[in-house]
């Protein structure tokens, strides 16, 4: 469960980083 959360984190913080550059 716990790692499932932490894959969820990354892909959140992909999108953000990606929004943001753009």
């Amino acid at each position: 469960m716990g790692q499932m959360t932490d894959l969820m984190e990354g892909l959140s913080r992909t999108w953000r980083s990606r929004e943001f550059s753009s």
